[in-house]
């Protein structure tokens, strides 16, 4: 089946041209062929369309022509590849055309041209596999191929045709255009009619014709309604939503190409032509009718509206005076909600006159304080009041709601059995309408706990500055009386070592310098970290070249790590790297990290690398120490960041020192906006890592706020 109007009568017309008589000059059998082979193309949108010519004395089929983008060749690849595969015996069996799947986009269709009932051709077909051959356009292309094969035999032969062959040529002729006339007088005796028609393939559901009324209605060419669908210009109403309405089920809108809606009442019916299903749509303009419906609806509207506006009016009164009723109602509702919170909550309340008498109590309050209801009424707040206490809040809160302000604060309360209490108020003056202050209400809360913990925390922060104050002075002591005494033993020892010559004697002195060292480099540890942690600790940041401090440090360690038979190994691709930081304390962490590294280093050595990352929009300078010592466990490498901690403790471990090092390096290097990371594993060796934020990264951190903000 044709799915659009141009198909049917491209189809057609096809045909047609094929019936025109042979021109007596220019027309040749090539010319033929590649006028057949265009007009199938046309037809089908096919990629290939190419004809088999079969030699009678060597019953060889030979390509006499092809119209097709594609080469020759892969057109008669294609067919040699059908004869090997048994397709065309199978064709010729049939006697009609037949197709086969030849890629996975592709089908070849094979179509037998006879004459005498005897098979002299072949026209082949290469198409895509998406495009579906209605029936129409196969009767279509047997039709072209059987008009081909009278007009081949006519140009071959010249007026040697049989007058038989002539005659059914001339029917043929005469059938068509008997065929033509006959759809023209149709189509004008359709286009007179004063209803618009569209004619539907019900397979599809396209138009595939349409009269001259119809087009003159839509204002649009016939051109623009072929292939469309129906509901792209029908719309249809939908009973339920306009059941009001003056409409019947045969009405519809008809959308023009202006957009303009166009009333209808249209009417359907089915019609069967060579076994196809198509429906026909006729349509009327009822514009006039509507407009007079408009009016008579626009009446019956108007005459509804004033009998409702009288309804409205005499309902009206009765309204008014169940609104009154209502509010009333409603206003005894909020009266009493309030009421009840007032009475139900656990804030003290009290509502006083403007002379501050007593005119409301609520429950709490007199839970609270011991007072019956009537004991307080008439009374002045004066009563909560012991003597000698918080006379100045009582003398400030009366002054400033005399003023018409309000006033809120702490004060003590006296209950009837002369218990005080700690009250937090809130009072404020209660206007009228006018402005007038006509009463005061004080809503109180009971803060006697509060007080007793803030009292508490009072007393407990003056024992921690008390005992600071101690720690402070202890640390001072210990940095004196310590500190002097070790610097003396060290120094002595030293001017003792070159004294002595007995071996066993230095050996003694170095036992004593080294315990010394250790004492003093704890004492120093513990008294940098208390700095750390009371936050005394005084930063002096400049511009510093961290190269040049590592190198400081490395030539400070080597000797250590010789003696350990370590390397001691610096790399770095930059020649300089200028922070801003301290450079005392930047060095005592580098410090503290290499110290470690050779401690914890039995074999192999340490190696120290300098570079810059960048993270997060952040410059940092990073300052790494890797070692192939003994390492650190997973689990244990944030405890090694704790004050007194290592991974290895108690009376079993292995390595000196009070594990204050990382914890101070954390500390400073924190306070100096950087960080510290540590990549380890047991037996493998450990990478700690100083990231500092250089200079750049600062400014391009301020500039990011300023774009922000």
């Amino acid at each position: 089946m044709s799915e659009n109007y141009k198909e049917k009568y491209g189809s057609l017309n096809s045909v047609l041209r094929f019936l025109q008589p042979v021109p007596t000059v220019s027309m040749n059998v090539t010319d033929l062929i590649s006028q057949l082979n265009a007009e199938c193309c046309k037809l089908t949108n096919c990629r290939v369309s190419s004809f088999f010519l079969l030699n009678q004395s060597t019953f060889e089929f030979v390509l006499t022509g092809t119209y097709s983008s594609l080469s020759s060749v892969e057109a008669r690849k294609v067919f040699g590849d059908l004869i090997e595969t048994g397709f065309l015996s199978e064709t010729l069996k049939l006697g009609k055309s037949t197709r086969k799947q030849i890629s996975f986009y592709e089908e070849a269709h094979l179509i037998p041209m006879k004459s005498n009932e005897m098979v002299f051709s072949f026209l082949l077909l290469i198409i895509d596999k998406k495009i579906i051959l209605s029936e129409e356009i196969q009767l279509v292309l047997s039709a072209l191929t059987s008009i081909f094969a009278l007009r081949y035999f006519q140009l071959s032969v010249g007026n040697k045709n049989s007058s038989k062959e002539s005659k059914g040529k001339t029917e043929l002729i005469e059938q068509i255009n008997n065929l033509k006339q006959g759809a023209e007088d149709l189509h004008k005796i359709i286009d007179s009619i004063h209803e618009g028609i569209f004619l539907i393939d019900k397979s599809s559901k396209l138009i595939q014709d349409a009269n001259q009324t119809a087009v003159n209605l839509l204002c649009t060419p016939k051109e623009n309604l072929i292939g469309k669908e129906r509901d792209d210009f029908f719309l249809f109403f939908d009973n339920n939503v306009f059941k009001d309405e003056i409409i019947t089920k045969e009405e519809a809108l008809l959308i023009t190409a202006e957009g303009n809606a166009v009333p209808i009442v249209y009417a359907t019916s089915d019609i069967l032509i060579d076994k196809y299903e198509y429906q026909i749509i006729s349509f009327l303009d009822i514009s006039e009718r509507k407009m007079m419906e408009d009016k008579i609806q626009q009446s019956r509207f108007e005459l509804e509206h004033r009998v409702e506006e009288r309804t409205k009016e005499l309902a009206k009164i009765n309204s008014e005076l169940q609104k009154q009723i209502v509010e009333r109602e409603k206003a005894e509702q909020e009266n009493l909600k309030l009421l009840l919170a007032i009475q139900q909550t656990n804030s003290l309340i009290t509502i006083t006159d403007t002379d501050a008498r007593i005119e409301y109590a609520n429950d709490a309050i007199c839970t609270k304080t011991g007072y019956s209801l009537p004991e307080l009424l008439g009374k002045t707040p004066i009563i909560f009041k012991a003597k000698g206490l918080d006379g100045e809040n009582y003398k400030a809160s009366y002054n400033a709601i005399g003023s018409g302000e309000q006033w809120t604060g702490e004060h003590m309360m006296k209950k009837k059995n002369g218990e005080l209490i700690w009250i937090y108020a809130h009072i404020s003056p209660i206007k009228n309408s006018s402005g007038k202050i006509i009463n005061y209400l004080a809503v109180q809360e009971d803060i006697t706990e509060r007080k007793l913990a803030e009292e508490q925390l009072f007393q407990a922060k003056a024992k921690v500055e008390k005992a600071e104050k101690a720690k402070s002075a202890l640390l001072a002591n210990m940095s004196h009386e310590f500190r002097t005494p070790l610097i003396l033993i060290l120094g002595f020892s030293e001017l003792l070592e070159f004294e002595l010559t007995e071996k066993e004697q230095v050996e003694m002195i170095h036992a004593v310098q080294s315990g010394g060292k250790r004492l003093l480099n704890s004492l120093e540890n513990i008294l940098l970290l208390s700095h750390l942690e009371s936050s005394n600790l005084k930063f002096v940041m400049k511009k510093i070249d961290a190269i040049s401090l590592i190198r400081s440090s490395i030539a400070l360690y080597s000797k250590e790590a010789k003696q350990k038979s370590l390397t001691l190994e610096f790399d770095s691709a930059e020649s300089e790297i200028i922070i801003t930081s301290e450079e005392k304390y930047l060095s005592l962490i580098i410090n503290n990290l290499l110290d470690n590294a050779i401690k914890f280093t039995t074999a192999g050595g340490i190696k120290i690398n300098a570079g810059y990352s960048f993270e997060n929009n952040i410059e940092y300078a990073l300052i790494s120490v890797e070692d192939t010592g003994i390492g650190i466990a997973p689990e244990d490498q944030s405890l090694i960041f704790e004050a007194f901690r290592q991974a290895s403790e108690g009376y079993t471990r292995n390595y000196e020192g009070f594990g204050l090092g990382l914890t101070i390096a954390q500390k400073i290097i924190h306070l100096m906006n950087g960080n510290i990371t540590v990549q380890s594993a047991p037996q493998i060796g450990s990478i700690f890592t100083i990231w500092i934020p250089t200079d750049s990264s600062n400014k391009i951190n301020l500039l990011l706020n300023k774009l922000f903000d």
